[in-house]
């Protein structure tokens, strides 16, 4: 890149906070999109990741602005009480790619007078945000993880029974839930919301430890991609044979184990590097593995930066599949040698469960 990278950030987000519609961000995130990837191979993965998620939380903080902006131009008035606008999935881990979709959910804090009143208001906002976004290229999750459906909108109180019903159903679906809402993160309004809603969280996982073999089925449910004899898997047929699935290969293996782990030891954490250091000072993890999965992770960080993306519809979209062009030998060591970290972390959270369960260890 021509401009230094801190230089090209400063540009960027400056040219963020002055966007006046939602077209202007979409012409912004083009622009950017285009840049930021002729640097990708060059700077280090770490560096590299930090710089994008720090460009997604401004366009989405601009939009929730101009989201806000509208409502009160179209006669709604300011939001009637406190709120948060929350991300989930690679958003809340501060790991999205260039073609992330949404994955969020709001709390809100509303005086029971006021409660009819906010729950008409953020409808409203959440279709306003959600339709900003879209316009800037984000699609909508595939599972419906987003504010603007009502099961994901919820009142501060309506969560805590929310998060208390998952907790006494052990069946898959309330466990992916659960696995959702870890990774939850503030990124507009009043964190104290998502905070306090943190701390029942914990509470709640700490007071059912019943919960725990349904967790650890639905952690373990993604295995690393690797054939019997060691080969890494490709696909077989279509417009993608003989790409390898980094995002559900090597990426998800790796985050689903760290996050288990995560809970396990109480960190309030939501990466997966920040949550591998407050378990290199445990006995969940030995510092060797702790530092083995660290590398590996960088390693995938990369490896989805250069996965196929596309546009389609408007929307920034990717299969998480690296192509064969992009399969050199190295990318391919690199990729056996972050399997091979998925492989033993897998196996030490089935370790540790068994240690738990035996009483063996305490967290």
């Amino acid at each position: 890149m021509l401009l230094s990278m801190q230089r090209f950030m400063r540009m960027i987000h400056s040219k963020i906070i002055q966007a006046g519609s939602y077209e202007e961000l979409a012409a912004i995130r083009d622009d950017w999109t285009k840049q930021i990837q002729q640097s990708r191979l060059a700077e280090h993965p770490l560096a590299w990741n930090e710089h994008l998620n720090e460009v997604h939380d401004s366009i989405i903080r601009r939009t929730l602005f101009l989201s806000e902006s509208k409502l009160l131009e179209k006669g709604e008035g300011f939001a009637p009480c406190s709120y948060a606008y929350i991300l989930f999935g690679s958003g809340g881990r501060k790991e999205q790619t260039l073609w992330s979709d949404q994955d969020s959910g709001l709390v809100y804090a509303p005086a029971e007078e006021d409660k009819e009143r906010a729950e008409h208001y953020f409808a409203s906002f959440a279709e306003k945000v959600t339709e900003g976004l879209e316009t800037a290229g984000y699609p909508p999750c595939d599972g419906k993880v987003i504010s603007s459906n009502a099961f994901w909108r919820r009142t501060i109180g309506e969560w805590r029974q929310q998060l208390e019903q998952w907790t006494q159903n052990s069946d898959w679906e309330a466990n992916r839930y659960l696995l959702i809402f870890a990774d939850m993160r503030c990124v507009y309004g009043d964190s104290f919301l998502t905070e306090s809603l943190r701390k029942f969280f914990y509470q709640l996982l700490n007071n059912r430890p019943s919960l725990l073999q349904g967790l650890v089925n639905n952690t373990l449910h993604r295995k690393v991609a690797t054939g019997f004899f060691g080969q890494l898997i490709r696909e077989k047929y279509g417009h993608e044979a003989g790409s390898v699935d980094v995002k559900y290969g090597t990426y998800i293996p790796l985050v689903n184990g760290v996050r288990l782990l995560a809970l396990l030891q109480n960190s309030k954490e939501t990466a997966t590097l920040a949550r591998l250091n407050t378990l290199k000072s445990s006995q969940l993890l030995s510092p060797a593995l702790a530092d083995e999965l660290q590398d590996a992770f960088q390693l995938t960080l990369k490896h989805r930066s250069i996965s196929t993306g596309f546009i389609a519809e408007g929307y920034y979209s990717t299969s998480g599949k690296v192509p064969p062009r992009m399969l050199t030998k190295s990318v391919r060591k690199e990729i056996k040698i972050a399997v091979k970290a998925g492989k033993q972390l897998q196996q030490q959270v089935e370790s540790v469960i068994k240690a738990f369960e035996n009483g063996r260890i305490s967290v």
